[in-house]
């Protein structure tokens, strides 16, 4: 039958011959041609699998990143009036420290700075958030980027600090009070409080060569600060910028 094959066809045979030949034989039993092509092949798929692995070092690498570590052209920080506004409202928690867990360079992200400029005690250690338990409450703004595959962010940072009893107020987008999301969380936990600015919170970059820093235009969203077990004196406050 191999007789009414054309030249392709014989040698894709004589290939798949011989790779099932060479699961039960030895190299040393391999005619020189067959040992030229088993080492050509053994290359080809050596090849093979040394991208596949960097592909997947450079996919976890990604995935290592990314939780807490945004792209540096989509990194903004918060301004200072953005925390001082809610100072009026907090005097109850003098006392109690602060954990600022959102963050890795602390030499650009200011928050601890100025919590400490309100007079309370702060920790900051640029830490896994998924693998800490820090302070008796928190203030910060946290990531809003949602990673693929890991669900809503800020659902999930909400669903944490809930579950760890931890009072918080953080700023998020003001939009978001109004999904299916925080509605479920506010079935279940409760205890939601706001504090609205007056207007919207310019955010800025830092041009890392110079550290100057560089408010770039109107943002392009509203914000507002999400409370929960903060015993606020209202539910809802409208804060002066």
């Amino acid at each position: 039958m191999s007789n009414n094959l054309n030249a392709d066809e014989r040698a894709w045979l004589e290939s798949y011959s011989l790779k099932k030949r060479t699961k039960s034989q030895r190299k040393g039993d391999l005619t020189a041609s067959e040992k030229s092509w088993l080492e050509r092949y053994s290359k080809k798929r050596e090849k093979k699998s040394r991208r596949k692995r960097r592909k997947r070092k450079k996919k976890t690498r990604k995935t290592k990143v990314s939780f807490f570590r945004s792209n540096p052209k989509d990194e903004y920080y918060t301004p200072e009036y953005a925390f001082r506004m809610l100072e009026p409202y907090i005097q109850h928690m003098r006392g109690k420290t602060v954990w600022e867990p959102f963050g890795y360079n602390f030499h650009f992200i200011r928050s601890p700075i100025y919590i400490r400029r309100m007079g309370f005690k702060v920790i900051a250690n640029g830490r896994d958030f998924w693998r800490q338990n820090k302070g008796e409450w928190v203030l910060s703004n946290p990531p809003y980027q949602n990673i693929p595959g890991k669900g809503n962010t800020k659902e999930r940072i909400i669903r944490r600090l809930c579950e760890l009893r931890k009072p918080f107020c953080l700023l998020l987008q003001s939009s978001y009070i109004q999904t299916k999301s925080f509605s479920g969380l506010v079935e279940k936990f409760g205890k939601f409080q706001v504090i609205m600015p007056s207007g919207k919170i310019q955010f800025y970059t830092i041009q890392t060569e110079t550290g100057r820093r560089i408010t770039p235009g109107m943002c392009s969203f509203y914000t507002c600060w999400v409370c929960w077990n903060m015993e606020l004196v209202s539910d809802f406050i409208v804060a002066n910028k």
